[in-house]
């Protein structure tokens, strides 16, 4: 017995699980932009978690996908009861799984395969129990060129099922109309980002409480003597930024900003492209520290982390007071 749902998938932009979860609200008609996705599941709450910061958890995703009852969303881990038979029957039933699985598991495909492992998001689209294998969507594939696309894997079931930290299933009515205000939403997820600067649930640390202690990670790590954890660091430092935290958030910000009707529009999409640049200045930065023996790069490169990070900071306490038409309290 098998099944393959077929859907239409899109290149993601910035980030593995906004990507995947745009492709099932598409698949389930809901027709919103990648950047809406962003605002709409609170793409600000990123978390610390085995030496980087990114969307590391669907659980929280699910949770800000449904707090206003407009979708129908289950969550699972692994270990959920009967996990592995809600998948397949989702799967027998039309419904697209997304499955938050370490990439350090999927080195069977060149294809994936990383020197350091992270966690990414992909879509379960088919399954065949005689074969033993599920079909999945990787749609943020970066191939030897550096150029995204979508690429199509297999699996084995029971291998995925083991592997994986969590799974996410949306359903909705596509006969009643889905409206937001990303306005709103956005406000009220910038406000929470700030002022969470001491969350801490199952040993994870969330929002700006993450990337502070990012931070002072990478102070303990890239200090010590220890290669390959420098190594190591610096990798993640980068997807961090790149994939995780800040390219993502403020490339989803100006796509937002770009949509909108706001005074010195032009002046505010300035700064936050400048910030976008020094963001991918200090990826690059992460990159080259990989081949760099001078102490004095490690200092400059946590110098230029804190520092912009807390440019970014300002910018959002800036921001929420243009989208309220009132300075930051």
């Amino acid at each position: 017995m098998s099944n393959i749902i077929k859907m239409q998938t899109k290149e993601g932009e910035n980030s593995c699980a906004i990507s995947a979860i745009h492709n099932l609200l598409a698949f389930n008609k809901i027709p919103i932009t990648e950047y809406e996705t962003y605002i709409l599941v609170n793409g600000f709450d990123t978390s610390f978690y085995e030496g980087y910061v990114a969307l590391n958890t669907l659980r929280r995703i699910s949770e800000n996908l449904k707090v206003d009852g407009k979708l129908e969303v289950k969550w699972m881990d692994k270990n959920t009861i009967n996990s592995k038979e809600i998948v397949i029957n989702s799967i027998m039933k039309q419904n697209p799984v997304i499955v938050l699985i370490n990439s350090n598991f999927l080195n069977f495909d060149e294809r994936l395969k990383k020197e350091y492992g992270f966690l990414r998001s992909f879509i379960i689209y088919g399954v065949d129990l005689e074969k033993d294998f599920f079909y999945v969507y990787d749609v943020l594939h970066l191939n030897e060129n550096h150029e995204k696309e979508v690429i199509e894997f297999t699996i084995p079931i029971d291998y995925m099922i083991s592997k994986a930290k969590e799974f996410l299933i949306i359903y909705s009515d596509s006969k009643k109309a889905i409206k937001y205000n990303y306005r709103e939403i956005i406000i009220k997820n910038m406000k929470k980002y700030i002022k969470n600067t001491n969350e801490i649930e199952s040993n994870e640390y969330f929002g700006i409480s993450a990337v502070k202690y990012h931070i002072s990670y990478l102070e303990s790590i890239l200090t010590d003597n220890n290669v390959e954890d420098k190594l190591a660091s610096c990798y993640y430092a980068a997807n961090s930024v790149f994939y995780g935290t800040f390219m993502p958030m403020i490339s989803y910000l100006i796509e937002f900003i770009e949509h909108i009707e706001i005074s010195n529009k032009y002046d505010i999409l300035n700064e936050v492209k400048d910030l976008k640049m020094k963001w991918n200045i200090i990826t690059n930065k992460a990159i080259k520290l990989t081949i760099s023996k001078r102490e004095n790069q490690v200092s400059q490169f946590l110098d230029n982390y804190k520092l912009t990070f807390e440019k970014t900071i300002i910018f959002i306490k800036k921001f929420i007071g243009i989208l309220n038409k009132r300075e930051w309290e």
